[in-house]
């Protein structure tokens, strides 16, 4: 991945030492790594093989890296004496922020602890997370929220998932209130499934099993930066190999995903409208599976719009943004110099262009 250290993004008043990125190495002073890959037919193990590294396999633990499913993490750690030079692709507790409901409260966490040190600037950044509440344990703080602004636009998510599965669009409180019935008329029906959910809760190491029955509601973003009138979000990725010391890297490449649908809030139950997913585009009636442009493409259709200077405030925003993510975990997750993360960050403009 062409990487950007985060001190090169002129964030230095945070004093982070970030180092270029390990570059490795395999045994007995080799140059060639060594791997291993659950997923034999996986694009991970393509891209794995096109760089020239050597891929072992069965009993063979002469690897450099073990890109291991979520489920073999603990597992991996637990019951091996990993060596200086071999590494896993995930830290042992990376839910504390891929899981949309605890980002949300180690965002707020982090908040309250810049505003007791004063340090007001800092508190303002962890507000990049719209206003967000879990179900159903903050249902009551929600409504409470909801009744100040009653023609707001909301939006519930599963606190883990993907393709853009479990989430819907409201703007009144009885279109909520019906799907939580309806969930808890499910959930009954299906008490053994739910027996079995609340057993795996009780284990450390489910991963992305944790908390499945759980939502966020969340301020909805009702005015997005358009791009020929449809909406569109950037996936940057973020790697990770310590935070303790934090030390990261922003990729440099990347994407933006354009729907294929213009915007408009008149119909929030289209979907194919308001996520930009591929999963859903490929649902929409104008075809193909959504649009997809380069971030250098990006940046070049916004700097010829808005100017040079307003486009490197933007990547600077965004730095921050991902710099503050960072920091509201940094204290939490389990660090181990065996591990290390690619995060994938999915960022939505605004039409200010505020991340």
């Amino acid at each position: 991945m062409n990487a950007m250290p985060l001190h090169e993004c002129k964030l230095q008043q945070y004093q982070l030492k970030l180092l270029r990125p390990p570059c490795k190495f395999g045994h007995d002073g080799l140059k060639t790594v060594r791997f291993r890959c659950d997923n034999n037919s996986s694009t991970v193990l393509e891209v794995l093989k096109s760089r020239g590294w050597l891929q072992v396999e069965g009993e063979d633990e002469s690897w450099n890296l073990f890109w291991c499913e979520v489920t073999k993490l603990r597992t991996t750690l637990d019951n091996r004496r990993l060596e200086g030079n071999q590494r896993v692709p995930h830290f042992r507790n990376h839910y504390e922020l891929t899981r949309k409901n605890l980002l949300a409260k180690n965002l707020k966490r982090l908040r309250r602890q810049c505003v007791k040190e004063g340090c007001r600037e800092d508190a303002d950044m962890c507000d990049c997370m719209p206003v967000t509440y879990e179900l159903p344990g903050e249902y009551m703080m929600f409504v409470e929220e909801y009744r100040k602004e009653s023609d707001a636009t909301w939006i519930v998510k599963p606190s883990c998932g993907s393709q853009g599965r479990g989430i819907f669009l409201f703007q009144k409180l009885k279109e909520l209130t019906d799907w939580r019935t309806a969930r808890s008329l499910t959930e009954a029906n299906n008490k053994e499934v739910l027996s079995d959910w609340k057993t795996q809760r009780s284990h450390d190491n489910i991963g992305d099993q944790v908390f499945s029955d759980t939502h966020i509601v969340q301020r909805y973003i009702d005015n997005p930066y358009l791009i020929a009138g449809r909406k569109f979000d950037l996936r940057i990725y973020v790697l990770i190999t310590s935070f303790s010391p934090l030390k990261a890297w922003i990729g440099r490449e990347g994407f933006a995903r354009l729907s294929n649908e213009q915007f408009s809030l008149s119909d929030l139950s289209d979907s194919r409208v308001h996520l930009t997913n591929s999963s859903i585009q490929l649902r929409s009636d104008s075809g193909g599976q959504g649009c997809k442009w380069s971030l250098r493409s990006l940046r070049e259709f916004l700097t010829a719009r808005h100017g040079a200077t307003t486009v490197e405030t933007l990547v600077q925003d965004i730095a921050r943004v991902v710099l503050t993510s960072l920091r509201c975990v940094q204290n939490v997750i389990i660090q181990d110099r065996h591990c290390f993360e690619l995060y994938g960050y999915d960022v939505l403009l605004d039409c200010n262009l505020k991340p």
